[in-house]
Protein backbone atom coordinates (compact mmCIF):
# COMPACT_ATOMS: atom_id res chain seq x y z
CA UNK A 1 0.00 0.00 0.00
CA UNK A 2 2.85 2.38 0.93
CA UNK A 3 4.63 1.70 -2.39
CA UNK A 4 1.44 2.47 -4.27
CA UNK A 5 1.04 5.83 -2.50
CA UNK A 6 4.70 6.75 -3.16
CA UNK A 7 4.34 5.81 -6.84
CA UNK A 8 1.22 7.94 -7.14
CA UNK A 9 3.02 10.89 -5.51
CA UNK A 10 5.96 10.57 -7.92
CA UNK A 11 3.61 10.35 -10.90
CA UNK A 12 1.70 13.38 -9.64
CA UNK A 13 4.92 15.39 -9.17
CA UNK A 14 6.21 14.47 -12.64
CA UNK A 15 2.86 15.32 -14.16
CA UNK A 16 2.90 18.73 -12.44
CA UNK A 17 6.51 19.40 -13.53
CA UNK A 18 5.83 18.38 -17.12
CA UNK A 19 2.65 20.45 -17.29
CA UNK A 20 4.41 23.53 -15.93
CA UNK A 21 7.41 22.88 -18.18
CA UNK A 22 5.20 22.83 -21.26
CA UNK A 23 3.60 26.10 -20.17
CA UNK A 24 7.01 27.74 -19.72
CA UNK A 25 8.15 26.36 -23.08
CA UNK A 26 5.15 27.92 -24.79
CA UNK A 27 5.77 31.23 -23.03
CA UNK A 28 9.41 31.22 -24.12
CA UNK A 29 8.44 30.50 -27.70
CA UNK A 30 5.96 33.37 -27.61
CA UNK A 31 8.53 35.72 -26.12
CA UNK A 32 11.16 34.58 -28.61
CA UNK A 33 8.85 35.34 -31.50
CA UNK A 34 7.97 38.73 -30.00
CA UNK A 35 11.63 39.57 -29.38
CA UNK A 36 12.54 38.51 -32.91
CA UNK A 37 9.72 40.61 -34.37
CA UNK A 38 10.81 43.59 -32.26
CA UNK A 39 14.44 43.14 -33.31
CA UNK A 40 13.38 43.12 -36.96
CA UNK A 41 11.70 46.49 -36.37
CA UNK A 42 14.69 47.86 -34.45
CA UNK A 43 17.12 46.90 -37.21
CA UNK A 44 15.26 48.74 -39.97
CA UNK A 45 17.24 51.55 -41.57
CA UNK A 46 15.15 54.71 -41.20
CA UNK A 47 16.07 58.38 -41.46
CA UNK A 48 14.69 59.24 -38.02
CA UNK A 49 13.25 57.37 -35.05
CA UNK A 50 9.57 58.23 -34.72
CA UNK A 51 8.13 57.32 -31.28
CA UNK A 52 4.62 58.37 -32.34
CA UNK A 53 4.23 55.28 -34.50
CA UNK A 54 2.35 52.31 -33.07
CA UNK A 55 5.36 50.13 -33.88
CA UNK A 56 8.40 52.43 -34.06
CA UNK A 57 11.18 51.29 -36.35
CA UNK A 58 14.95 51.77 -36.45
CA UNK A 59 15.62 51.95 -32.71
CA UNK A 60 19.00 50.13 -32.93
CA UNK A 61 20.05 51.90 -36.12
CA UNK A 62 19.28 55.43 -34.90
CA UNK A 63 20.78 54.77 -31.46
CA UNK A 64 23.94 53.56 -33.18
CA UNK A 65 23.94 56.66 -35.38
CA UNK A 66 23.68 59.00 -32.37
CA UNK A 67 26.45 57.17 -30.46
CA UNK A 68 28.65 57.28 -33.56
CA UNK A 69 28.06 61.02 -34.01
CA UNK A 70 28.82 61.69 -30.33
CA UNK A 71 32.16 59.90 -30.77
CA UNK A 72 32.95 62.12 -33.76
CA UNK A 73 31.91 65.35 -32.02
CA UNK A 74 35.10 65.53 -29.94
CA UNK A 75 33.22 66.61 -26.82
CA UNK A 76 30.79 68.99 -28.49
CA UNK A 77 27.96 66.80 -27.27
CA UNK A 78 27.59 63.75 -25.04
CA UNK A 79 25.36 60.82 -24.18
CA UNK A 80 23.92 62.84 -21.29
CA UNK A 81 23.13 65.84 -23.47
CA UNK A 82 21.51 63.54 -26.02
CA UNK A 83 19.42 61.89 -23.32
CA UNK A 84 20.80 58.37 -23.77
CA UNK A 85 23.22 58.13 -20.82
CA UNK A 86 20.79 55.89 -18.91
CA UNK A 87 20.90 53.29 -21.69
CA UNK A 88 23.46 50.62 -20.69
CA UNK A 89 26.87 51.20 -22.25
CA UNK A 90 26.90 47.70 -23.74
CA UNK A 91 23.67 48.44 -25.62
CA UNK A 92 25.09 51.71 -26.91
CA UNK A 93 28.29 50.03 -28.08
CA UNK A 94 26.36 47.24 -29.79
CA UNK A 95 24.15 49.77 -31.58
CA UNK A 96 27.20 51.73 -32.72
CA UNK A 97 28.77 48.54 -34.07
CA UNK A 98 25.49 47.65 -35.81
CA UNK A 99 25.18 51.08 -37.43
CA UNK A 100 28.79 51.12 -38.64
CA UNK A 101 28.42 47.61 -40.13
CA UNK A 102 24.79 48.00 -41.20
CA UNK A 103 24.93 46.48 -44.71
CA UNK A 104 26.92 43.46 -43.58
CA UNK A 105 24.65 42.93 -40.56
CA UNK A 106 21.43 43.21 -42.55
CA UNK A 107 22.75 40.76 -45.15
CA UNK A 108 23.63 38.33 -42.36
CA UNK A 109 20.16 38.69 -40.85
CA UNK A 110 18.51 38.08 -44.22
CA UNK A 111 20.53 34.88 -44.69
CA UNK A 112 19.42 33.54 -41.30
CA UNK A 113 16.54 31.08 -41.20
CA UNK A 114 15.42 31.75 -37.62
CA UNK A 115 16.49 35.38 -37.23
CA UNK A 116 17.82 36.96 -34.03
CA UNK A 117 16.39 38.34 -30.82
CA UNK A 118 19.03 40.94 -30.06
CA UNK A 119 22.19 42.63 -31.22
CA UNK A 120 24.14 40.48 -28.73
CA UNK A 121 22.95 37.29 -30.40
CA UNK A 122 23.65 38.73 -33.86
CA UNK A 123 27.14 39.86 -32.91
CA UNK A 124 28.01 36.47 -31.40
CA UNK A 125 26.75 34.65 -34.51
CA UNK A 126 28.76 36.89 -36.84
CA UNK A 127 31.93 36.46 -34.79
CA UNK A 128 31.48 32.69 -34.80
CA UNK A 129 30.96 32.69 -38.58
CA UNK A 130 34.04 34.88 -39.09
CA UNK A 131 36.22 32.51 -37.02
CA UNK A 132 34.92 29.52 -38.99
CA UNK A 133 35.67 31.30 -42.30
CA UNK A 134 39.21 32.15 -41.21
CA UNK A 135 39.83 28.55 -40.14
CA UNK A 136 38.45 27.17 -43.41
CA UNK A 137 40.55 29.59 -45.46
CA UNK A 138 43.68 28.68 -43.51
CA UNK A 139 43.07 24.99 -44.06
CA UNK A 140 42.46 25.55 -47.78
CA UNK A 141 45.69 27.54 -48.27
CA UNK A 142 47.97 25.34 -46.15
CA UNK A 143 50.07 23.24 -48.56
CA UNK A 144 50.02 19.55 -47.98
CA UNK A 145 53.25 18.01 -46.77
CA UNK A 146 55.08 16.29 -49.65
CA UNK A 147 55.04 12.55 -49.52
CA UNK A 148 58.31 10.95 -48.56
CA UNK A 149 59.93 9.15 -51.49
CA UNK A 150 59.70 5.42 -51.32
CA UNK A 151 62.91 3.69 -50.32
CA UNK A 152 64.40 1.63 -53.15
CA UNK A 153 63.97 -2.07 -52.72
CA UNK A 154 67.08 -3.87 -51.60
CA UNK A 155 68.39 -6.26 -54.23
CA UNK A 156 67.81 -9.88 -53.41
CA UNK A 157 70.89 -11.74 -52.28
CA UNK A 158 71.96 -14.34 -54.79
CA UNK A 159 74.06 -17.40 -54.14
CA UNK A 160 76.75 -17.95 -56.75
CA UNK A 161 76.22 -21.13 -58.67
CA UNK A 162 78.87 -23.82 -58.29
CA UNK A 163 80.42 -24.87 -61.57
CA UNK A 164 81.53 -28.46 -61.85
CA UNK A 165 85.12 -28.91 -63.16
CA UNK A 166 87.24 -31.89 -64.06
CA UNK A 167 90.36 -32.94 -62.18
CA UNK A 168 92.49 -31.72 -65.02
CA UNK A 169 90.70 -28.43 -65.16
CA UNK A 170 91.16 -27.92 -61.42
CA UNK A 171 94.86 -28.81 -61.70
CA UNK A 172 95.37 -26.42 -64.62
CA UNK A 173 93.60 -23.62 -62.69
CA UNK A 174 95.77 -24.23 -59.61
CA UNK A 175 98.98 -24.16 -61.66
CA UNK A 176 97.87 -20.94 -63.38
CA UNK A 177 97.03 -19.32 -60.01
CA UNK A 178 100.40 -20.34 -58.58
CA UNK A 179 102.29 -18.87 -61.53
CA UNK A 180 100.25 -15.64 -61.32
CA UNK A 181 101.05 -15.23 -57.61
CA UNK A 182 104.64 -16.57 -57.78
CA UNK A 183 103.89 -19.55 -55.54
CA UNK A 184 105.63 -22.91 -55.74
CA UNK A 185 103.14 -25.48 -56.97
CA UNK A 186 104.77 -28.27 -55.00
CA UNK A 187 104.42 -26.34 -51.75
CA UNK A 188 100.70 -26.01 -52.43
CA UNK A 189 100.46 -29.75 -53.16
CA UNK A 190 102.29 -30.47 -49.90
CA UNK A 191 99.89 -28.20 -47.99
CA UNK A 192 96.88 -29.89 -49.58
CA UNK A 193 98.20 -33.33 -48.63
CA UNK A 194 98.83 -32.19 -45.05
CA UNK A 195 95.36 -30.66 -44.81
CA UNK A 196 93.83 -33.88 -46.10
CA UNK A 197 95.76 -35.94 -43.54
CA UNK A 198 94.61 -33.63 -40.69
CA UNK A 199 90.99 -33.90 -41.83
CA UNK A 200 91.20 -37.65 -41.91
CA UNK A 201 92.74 -37.72 -38.39
CA UNK A 202 89.88 -35.53 -37.00
CA UNK A 203 87.28 -37.72 -38.70
CA UNK A 204 88.83 -40.90 -37.21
Amino acid sequence: MTNTIETNNVDSTLSTLETEGHDIGKEYKGRFNKDRAQFNLDSQNVERFDPTLKRPQGYAVRLGFIVSEIAKSEGATSAKKCGISHIPRQRRHESKWFFENLKECQAFISASKKGYQSLTALQDAMKKKARADVKAEAEATTPEAPEAPEAPEAPEATTPELVKVTKQGLADAMVKACKLNDIDVYEVIELMMRTTEDAQTIAA
